[in-house]
């Protein structure tokens, strides 16, 4: 963001969509040579206060209505294939994610490692 570094780590899109618009970033780009997988979560707290109405929520936010409206306000894709396509390069079938936690990735990460020592040195 500064101009200072050339590689970024952990670029997520909805905070790189929002500091564009923002006007900051003007020239950082993700490049698709590597999948992201977002961490989208819900979940239900034990002993909830009103754990009715979370369960009511919850089974809402995954239905196509609910689906549409997270999708268009955070402006992601839907994991749901009746929702329509709010971001087109990363529509699902498009983009193959990969898990760079699975042991064939090690040596991957150890390459990106070392080349990150010689970037901050």
């Amino acid at each position: 963001m500064r101009g200072r570094a050339s590689v970024g780590f952990g670029l997520h899109p909805i905070v790189m969509r929002d500091f564009l618009a923002e006007g900051g970033f003007k020239n950082v780009k993700n490049l698709d040579i590597a999948g992201f997988q977002a961490g989208d979560v819900i979940v239900l707290f034990n002993r909830a206060p009103h754990p009715n109405a979370a369960k009511l929520f919850i089974n809402w936010v995954l239905t196509k209505e609910g689906q549409t409206a997270w999708s268009a306000t955070v402006k992601e894709n839907s994991a749901r294939t009746d929702v329509p396509i709010v971001n087109p390069d990363s529509a699902p079938g498009k983009t193959a994610f990969e898990n760079p936690t699975q042991e064939e990735w090690l040596p991957k990460t150890d390459a990106t490692q070392e080349f990150l020592k010689k970037l901050v040195v």
